[in-house]
C-alpha cells in the first residue's frame, strides 16, 4: 500500500519519526497501530499493533495467550529464537511476539527479517 493511503488511514493524532537505515515510522497512539516505511521500498514494509482489539481470523491479537495461538496455528508457527529463547512466531507475512506472563505482546505484519526486529521493539500490549 502506498505511504500516502496508508497514513490516511490511520486515525489522528499521528506521529511522524524518522529512524535509522532509512526508516520513517507513523504511530496512531489511539489505534495502537505503527506503520513503518523504508526508503526504496514501494510501500509499507511492516506494520505493528499492540491493541488487544485487532484479530486475526482465529481471533488471536496482541494479549492473547501464547498457548492460545499455538492452539489456533499449531505447526505452522515457526520460532523466531534469541540466545536459545523463543522471542516471536512468524506464520507466513504474521508476526507474533512473546511477551511476559507468555502472552502475544504485539501482532506485525511483513514479509522481511527487519519486520521481526522492528516488532519486537514495537509497544507491546498491557
Amino acid at each position: 500500500m502506498p505511504q500516502a493511503r496508508a497514513v490516511a488511514l490511520l486515525t489522528k493524532p499521528v506521529r511522524f519519526d524518522r529512524l535509522e537505515e532509512g526508516y520513517q515510522r507513523y504511530v496512531s497512539g489511539k489505534q495502537k497501530v505503527e506503520a513503518y516505511f523504508q526508503k526504496g521500498a514501494p510501500g509499507v514494509v511492516a506494520l505493528t499493533t499492540w491493541n488487544r482489539q485487532l484479530k486475526t481470523d482465529k481471533q488471536i491479537g496482541p494479549c492473547s495467550t501464547i498457548a492460545a495461538l499455538k492452539r489456533a496455528y499449531g505447526g505452522k508457527l515457526k520460532p523466531y529464537l534469541q540466545a536459545k529463547r523463543i522471542v516471536a512466531y512468524r506464520l507466513g507475512n504474521l508476526i507474533f511476539t512473546v511477551a511476559p506472563r507468555q502472552k502475544v505482546g504485539v501482532v506485525g505484519l511483513g514479509r522481511s527479517a527487519g519486520a521481526v526486529y522492528i516488532a519486537l521493539n514495537a509497544p507491546a500490549c498491557t
